[in-house]
């Protein structure tokens, strides 16, 4: 190379002084954005996992409660000792018995878990006493099965605290594996055995809360390791051998302390790091190309490029070392400037990805702890109306109860408004709905449903027909001293479902019904910006689950009010939801 010629060199001088630092450099920045990034991520799992930890905890303590309630309560354990020796239910008596014990599942509130725990008692004879309001896929055989299998766990002689037995694998339908906990009960007179009380948590249970996050997975274990739900794929420890590169997870753990159980958290690493990767190297082969460009037109620009090039040099070394806002002054229109430009834009564009990433990560932090803490609220607010429904029962005053079972009924809805719905369960919440306007606003209306019983199991969103039937309220009887009527009615058109919600409320001009019957048409983009939100998130929905052919219409109602009319695709009875 001594030999050869001078632009040969220079050309050569070109690779060592421009090529190798911007390789190195680049490579050094993508290194430690990795590793930054990495960091942040760790940190923003961390403080999930604290949080669902807390919302474990909470069911732990719920769980506990009802187990100390039952062992404590000296009704109970009469019941208890009413029912020892049965072996099943003979006679009229023994019915009395069982129904007693059945009654007192009410006292224990947890209502809001029914569909994934199941809670029976034992007698001594292995007599199962189960649940009143037993959920679905939960029969008496699973739950004997299930005592079968954990019978031998439990220690009869240790009645003063929780026993954790372990899972079991599902025998039902749904195949679902449940872990149990269990509490013995004796009698505090003799010693004898009066029962045991069963839970068991399915692992169902769990996954609203790891489904949650969408960057890792969850898996939650027992002390001895045995999983009890989640991923089946993570490992109770963390394996000791070294992943291949790119298959590393970042892994965070906590304990829960009252069943010393561990929850697991992996978000795999090219979630984190995948798109700065892609970045880096997408970068990097521009960047190959102009360099490639720039080596080609060397051979003219030899003694004008000496200058620039240690400049660039310098650059390099000062970003190598830490100094993010140091940039190539671009301004010549040379090759070299253009190289510049292109090694600026990198920067740039990794900077850029980086406040990204954070901003995503922390936008996903504060939704993912939003709906942990939408779990928490309303299973809160919903024992608190079940009490004053209680005491106002006690007190005898049925209508105020009655107003708080509405309440509670529509709270519920809202709880579960992404879950299916039907048409019988709709209008039963339009009953409720109702019932509680009437109270607030001091009104007398009255909603009178006719639906064939071919249609009351039609599926449908949660929710669906409220919005209208708040319109009514608000805009139509607004004025109205005299008593109100809506009418619910649907049929069914060949394929098709075809439902009217009519009332006798001041009604709406013929422009006006004109005009919002034209918003209805129009492209859901142009709708955005028309006020009666309502009526459009229906029709929105109703798009979302039946397609673009589900259809809205307004008219005049034969009282003087106004009819709203959907039109749908009739769908399969797939199941039915009730609320």
């Amino acid at each position: 190379m001594l030999q050869s010629s001078f632009y040969r060199k220079i050309q050569f001088s070109f690779l060592i002084f421009i090529l190798l630092p911007i390789v190195t450099v680049s490579s050094l920045a993508y290194i430690t954005i990795k590793r930054t990034t990495m960091d942040k991520m760790e940190a923003a799992n961390q403080s999930i996992l604290q949080l669902m930890t807390k919302d474990i905890e909470k069911l732990l303590d719920d769980i506990s409660f009802a187990s100390h309630f039952y062992v404590q309560n000296e009704e109970i354990r009469d019941n208890l000792r009413e029912i020892q020796g049965m072996t099943g239910i003979h006679t009229f008596d023994d019915f009395n018995k069982y129904t007693k014990i059945r009654n007192s599942y009410d006292q224990v509130s947890i209502n809001a878990l029914n569909k994934y725990v199941r809670l029976f008692l034992v007698n001594d004879t292995g007599f199962i006493v189960p649940y009143m309001d037993v959920g679905s896929g939960q029969t008496l055989p699973q739950m004997e099965n299930d005592w079968r299998t954990v019978k031998p766990r439990i220690v009869l002689d240790n009645p003063t605290s929780i026993q954790w037995l372990g899972t079991v694998a599902g025998s039902g339908p749904d195949k679902d594996t449940y872990y149990y906990l269990s509490r013995v009960i004796r009698d505090t007179d003799t010693g004898g055995l009066l029962g045991t009380l069963m839970i068991g948590i399915s692992s169902t249970y769990f996954d609203p809360y790891f489904s949650s996050s969408t960057s890792g997975q969850f898996t939650l274990f027992e002390k001895n390791g045995q999983r009890i739900a989640g991923n089946a794929s993570i490992a109770f420890t963390e394996p000791e051998l070294p992943q291949k590169q790119g298959d590393r997870n970042i892994r965070s753990e906590a304990i829960i302390a009252q069943g010393n159980w561990k929850l697991v958290y992996e978000t795999p690493e090219k979630t984190a790091t995948g798109q700065i990767t892609k970045t880096f190297f997408v970068s990097a082969m521009a960047l190959a190309v102009f360099i490639i460009m720039f080596l080609m037109l060397s051979f003219f620009l030899a003694r004008s490029l000496h200058r620039p090039i240690r400049k660039l040099q310098r650059i390099a070394h000062q970003f190598g070392e830490g100094n993010r806002s140091i940039r190539f002054p671009d301004k010549g229109r040379d090759e070299i400037s253009d190289l510049g430009r292109s090694f600026n834009s990198m920067l740039d564009e990794i900077n850029g990805l980086i406040a990204g990433i954070e901003t995503e990560q922390e936008q996903k932090r504060v939704l993912e702890l939003q709906a942990l803490f939408a779990q928490i609220r309303p299973h809160f607010l919903l024992n608190t109306l079940n009490s004053i429904k209680c005491s106002l029962y006690v007190s005898e005053d049925k209508l105020h109860g009655r107003m708080i079972d509405s309440l509670s009924s529509l709270l519920r809805a809202y709880m579960r408004v992404n879950e299916p719905s039907t048409l019988r369960s709709e209008s039963a919440l339009l009953k409720h709905y109702l019932e509680i306007m009437n109270m607030r606003n001091d009104l007398a209306l009255e909603l009178s449903v006719r639906i064939p019983a071919e249609l009351e199991r039609q599926p449908m969103p949660m929710l669906l027909l409220q919005p209208i039937v708040e319109n009514a309220v608000v805009h139509g009887f607004v004025d109205k001293e005299e008593g109100g009527l809506l009418e619910l009615t649907a049929e069914r058109a060949e394929d098709r479902v075809v439902i009217r919600i009519s009332d006798n409320g001041r009604g709406m001009t013929d422009g006006q019904l004109r005009e919002l019957q034209a918003v209805l048409n129009q492209d859901p983009d142009q709708q955005s910006s028309y006020r009666r939100v309502g009526l459009l998130n229906v029709l929105q929905r109703m798009r979302l689950t039946y397609g673009m052919s589900a259809e809205m219409g307004m008219e005049r109602s034969e009282n003087g009010g106004v009819t709203v009319r959907l039109s749908f695709p009739i769908q399969p009875l797939e199941g039915e939801s009730h609320v």
